[in-house]
C-alpha cells in the first residue's frame, strides 16, 4: 500500500510540476519530433539505396514492338506563336511542349500529314531495351534550359497491346517515361536515341 501511494504522490508532482512550467514539455515534445524526423529521413534514404539496389537492370518495359512517331519536318512550327493554328494543330502543339500522356487515338490518326510511322528493327528494340533499365542514379544531374519539343514519340507494345510510352526530345535532351516498371530517373543516354530515332532506315 506504502508503494502504491509512493507512486501516486511522483505522478502528482510530476503533473503540477508539468503545469507550472509548459514550455518545459514543449521542447521535450519539438525535440521528439525533430529526431522522429530525422530516424524516418536516414530510413527512408536507406530504403532507397536497397531499392536502387535491387532494381538494378531491371528494364523499364516489357515488350516484343515499337513503334516509333515521328514529326515530319515543316508539318507544324509550335514554337512560331504568332502564326494561327487549327484546332487539330492546337493538339498537337499542347502534345509537343507538355509533360503528359499522349492519346493514342488522335496520335494514329495524325500519320501521314504530320507524323511518320515506323517499327523499329529487331537491333534497335534489343538496343532501347539494354539502355531502358534502371542503372545507380548519378552523383550529379544536368538539364538543358532550351524549350523541349517532344517530336519523337515511342509506342511499346506486347502482344499488340500499349504497355508504355516515351515521348522524346532530341534537340534538348529531354524524354518522359510513361506507365515505365521501374523508376527512370537514373536513365541518360540520349546519345543511343539520337542514333536510332535518326536512322529512319
Amino acid at each position: 500500500m506504502k508503494k502504491v501511494l509512493a507512486i501516486l504522490t511522483l505522478i502528482y508532482l510530476n503533473t503540477i510540476l508539468a503545469c507550472s512550467n509548459p514550455n518545459e514539455g514543449k521542447v521535450e515534445s519539438n525535440i521528439t519530433e525533430l529526431e522522429e524526423l530525422n530516424l524516418l529521413s536516414e530510413e527512408n534514404h536507406s530504403f532507397r539505396k536497397a531499392t536502387d539496389s535491387l532494381l538494378v537492370d531491371s528494364h523499364f518495359y516489357k515488350f516484343d514492338e515499337i513503334e516509333h512517331f515521328s514529326l515530319i519536318k515543316n508539318s507544324i512550327d509550335v514554337l512560331d506563336y504568332e502564326k494561327d493554328l487549327s484546332e487539330t494543330e492546337e493538339k498537337i502543339k499542347e502534345m509537343l511542349l507538355n509533360k503528359k500522356n499522349i492519346d493514342l487515338k488522335f496520335l494514329n490518326k495524325l500519320e501521314g500529314k504530320y507524323f511518320s510511322r515506323r517499327n523499329l528493327n529487331s537491333d534497335q528494340k534489343q538496343q532501347i531495351n539494354q539502355s531502358f533499365t534502371f542503372k545507380k542514379p548519378p552523383s550529379e544531374y544536368t538539364s538543358t534550359a532550351c524549350v523541349k519539343v517532344y517530336r519523337d514519340i515511342l509506342v511499346f507494345k506486347s502482344n499488340k497491346k500499349v504497355v508504355g510510352v516515351t515521348k522524346v526530345c532530341l534537340s534538348c535532351d529531354g524524354v518522359k517515361f510513361f506507365e515505365s516498371l521501374t523508376p527512370t530517373y537514373s536513365w541518360n543516354d540520349y546519345s543511343l536515341l539520337k542514333k536510332i530515332l535518326s536512322n529512319k532506315k
